[in-house]
C-alpha cells in the first residue's frame, strides 16, 4: 500500500473528522453535565434588646435658685435630645 494513496484519501479526512467530532461532541457533553446550581433563603429573627444610658449634669453657682434653674434647663435639653433620638418618654426614669 501506498503511504501517499493514503495521506490524500479523502476517506481519512472523514474519519479524522468523525474522530474528532465525536471526542469534542463527547467533551461538550460532560461539560454541560457537570453545572452546579444552588438558590436559598434564609430568614432571622431577633428579640429586643435591652440598652441602658445613663448621664449627668452639674453646674456651679453661688445662688441655689440660679443653680436649680440652670441644672433643670441641662435635664431637660438632655431628655430633649433624648427623645429626638427616638427613645419614648415613657421608657426614659
Amino acid at each position: 500500500m501506498n503511504i501517499n494513496k493514503v495521506l490524500t484519501s479523502p476517506l481519512l479526512y472523514i474519519l479524522i473528522l468523525v474522530v474528532g467530532g465525536g471526542y469534542w461532541f463527547t467533551n461538550y457533553l460532560s461539560m454541560k453535565n457537570n453545572t452546579l446550581s444552588v438558590s436559598g433563603y434564609a430568614d432571622t429573627t431577633v428579640e429586643n434588646q435591652v440598652a441602658s444610658f445613663s448621664a449627668g449634669v452639674s453646674t456651679v453657682d453661688d445662688k441655689k435658685e440660679v443653680a436649680v434653674k440652670e441644672v433643670n434647663n441641662k435635664v431637660d435639653s438632655l431628655i430633649n435630645a433624648v427623645k429626638l433620638f427616638g427613645i419614648p418618654a415613657f421608657e426614659l426614669k
